[in-house]
């Protein structure tokens, strides 16, 4: 019988050299990856997402000291969560090998675990294996599309069941460079736009967005399409711009 697959990836200059052998000594086939090489290359963290696919996969490691653990590394986390097509999510910790102070982690990643090094956490992964899996659940429809020739792109879209007659997307600390609307499941070649608006500025809360809107409707086959520049630390969906250019109320899922 094969064994199950576990994928450490290790921070800064961490080796985790130590995760790796308590992941293979629980039984897991591991394979390592430095975060730190793919971030020599803009998109090259994204392939992570197409490997986290394979459902052999059943446990997913980010090991390093706590300053490590930005918040972009968390966004970055959350993204990846969001990519996944596979029915549930792999069983995920962050593991720190020194003591310090750990990001809270927003809704997207309530199924990741934190440890320190020296905490069993490859056995109970190990263990968890044999529990009902985790999906991700968040305000309204969305999803992260991440390909590292492609780029980023983020499908949103209202709840299942719901319709909106006209919508306002926007990424906090990072810019929409691109949007349109269609189909779920496929970035369009062509949107056909009624009043779109790119490049809208503001801040919410305390984090600066870049926004778009149309007077497109969007429902349970259609979503909102966005192109992504830089890492964004969450997205919110609402209505159309009012005629002063600010947001009507919104929902936000955060990823950091």
């Amino acid at each position: 019988m094969a064994l199950p697959k576990a994928l450490l990836c290790s921070l800064g200059d961490y080796p985790a050299d130590a995760e790796e052998q308590m992941l293979r000594k629980a039984g897991f086939a591991t394979g390592s990856v430095s975060w730190k090489s793919l971030a020599k290359e803009t998109n090259d963290w994204m392939q992570i997402g197409e490997i986290l696919e394979d459902e052999a996969i059943q446990a997913w490691v980010i090991a390093g000291e706590p300053a490590d653990f930005t918040c972009e590394i968390v966004s970055c986390a959350s993204l990846l969560a969001l990519s996944l097509r596979r029915a549930t999510q792999p069983g995920t910790a962050f593991v720190q090998c020194e003591e310090g102070t750990m990001p809270v982690l927003p809704p997207v990643l309530q199924h990741v675990k934190i440890y320190h090094s020296l905490e069993p956490f490859a056995a109970r992964l190990m263990a968890a294996r044999f529990k009902p899996g985790h999906k991700v659940e968040t305000a309204f429809s969305l999803r992260s599309i991440l390909d590292p020739h492609v780029g980023m792109w983020l499908e949103a879209g209202p709840a299942d069941g719901l319709v909106q007659s006209d919508f306002t997307v926007g990424v906090l600390n990072a810019e929409i460079l691109a949007f349109g609307v269609g189909p779920k499941g496929q970035i369009p070649a062509k949107s056909h736009m009624a009043y779109p608006v790119l490049g809208v500025q503001g801040t919410l809360g305390d984090r600066k967005f870049s926004a778009c809107a149309a007077k497109n409707e969007i429902n349970a086959q259609s979503a909102c399409y966005c192109k992504i520049g830089g890492i964004p630390q969450g997205v919110f969906l609402g209505n159309y711009l009012d005629e002063d250019m600010q947001n009507q109320d919104v929902q936000l899922v955060r990823f950091v």
